[in-house]
């Protein structure tokens, strides 16, 4: 694996800074391109790449069989939670949502619970997952969090249990992607996917609550942050933390001294591309600090990234800014020994029988 961003094109280093969504169920001639020509950094799956454990094994195999020239193996990322965030096929059983969990057993119970999730992800040929989430509650795309949250108002809750979460993925050679910084508990908007929600608390009130569970995973070292289009008013009025400089490089790294990787929530997204438009909002993004940008859509990014060759060759973005930047994609990379093995076949009857002796275990206790 290449180690060093030093023999790198500028159009490769421009690539690894994404993680580009699948429009579909299998590989097409946009995705293909983007992997074997603009070298784009990873690939993110949702519900809607998804039919069955045979399909999904397949995408995923032909996606990092489209990467095997290349000198960086894909991010191969998902959206994978318990209970209502639960992505995987329907073949796969339903852990119940970690807040029931919660409530009705232990912390050995939380880790055992993620482990079986992230060792079916490793298994299926996942890298990296958007998880575990730490708001309190609020609405994200217009849909209430709900169960989806671990408490409601426990931070020390949260962040315990956030600590197990982690520690199942990465022990299962998966990337923990902590989500939605600086949290959604005291957003409001309508109840639409079309606005951005904000809040109006300052950022002192945000830190004791809100903010609590993602600076004591920035202490554990934490590598990854997901960062929210959320509107914090009285730090940068109408920017989303997302493309704020104030939330990203002088909050969450210079205050809180995160080093790992600031990731942006999807810049396909409505609001976003509303407001900003998807070329401008990708400028912004990267001159807010973020390392990584997610795009939903394949079919919008090959114009986003030439655009962006142009803007850095005319030194609209400084050349020094990007080599770090994928630098610490590199490494990442190279922390996780990510590679493009195909994956064997997922034995389903095994991993349900798994699930099952799990959801027993928590209805015993």
């Amino acid at each position: 694996m290449q180690e060093s961003v030093g023999n790198l094109s500028l159009k490769e280093k421009i690539g690894q800074m994404f993680i580009v969504g699948v429009d579909g169920t299998e590989t097409n001639a946009d995705i293909i391109e983007l992997i074997q020509a603009y070298k784009i950094g990873g690939v993110f799956l949702d519900g809607k790449n998804i039919e069955s454990v045979k399909q999904l094994q397949k995408l995923i195999n032909d996606l990092k069989a489209a990467n095997i020239g290349n000198s960086l193996p894909l991010f191969i990322a998902i959206a994978e939670e318990t209970g209502r965030g639960n992505v995987l096929p329907n073949e796969i059983r339903t852990i119940p949502a970690m807040k029931y969990i919660i409530e009705n057993t232990d912390k050995t119970v939380v880790y055992d619970a993620t482990n079986i999730t992230a060792n079916i992800l490793a298994k299926l040929g996942v890298n990296m997952n958007f998880a575990p989430l730490l708001d309190m509650g609020g609405m994200v795309n217009g849909i209430p969090l709900g169960d989806r949250c671990i408490s409601e108002n426990n931070t020390t809750l949260i962040a315990g249990t956030a600590v197990q979460v982690v520690n199942a993925h990465r022990n299962n050679g998966i990337i923990p992607v902590p989500k939605y910084f600086p949290g959604h508990a005291t957003t409001k908007a309508e109840r639409s996917n079309l606005v951005i929600p904000y809040t109006k608390k300052s950022l002192a009130k945000l830190e004791q609550q809100d903010i609590a569970p993602f600076k004591y995973l920035i202490e554990e070292g934490i590598e990854t942050m997901l960062v929210g289009h959320i509107q914090v008013s009285k730090v940068n009025m109408f920017t989303p933390a997302s493309l704020s400089h104030k939330m990203i490089e002088k909050t969450l790294k210079a205050k809180y001294n995160f080093e790992g990787l600031s990731i942006t929530d999807d810049l396909a997204s409505i609001p976003i591309t509303v407001q900003y438009g998807l070329k401008s909002a990708v400028h912004k993004a990267i001159l807010a600090g973020n390392e990584l940008m997610i795009v939903s859509s394949a079919s919008k990014m090959k114009s986003v990234l030439d655009d962006l060759e142009k803007q850095i060759s005319k030194g609209n973005i400084d050349n020094k800014v990007i080599d770090n930047r994928v630098q610490k994609v590199v490494d990442l990379k190279v922390k996780y020994n990510l590679n493009d093995n195909e994956m064997p076949e997922l034995n389903i009857d095994v991993e349900n029988e798994r699930i099952e002796e799990l959801i027993k275990r928590i209805r015993q206790i």
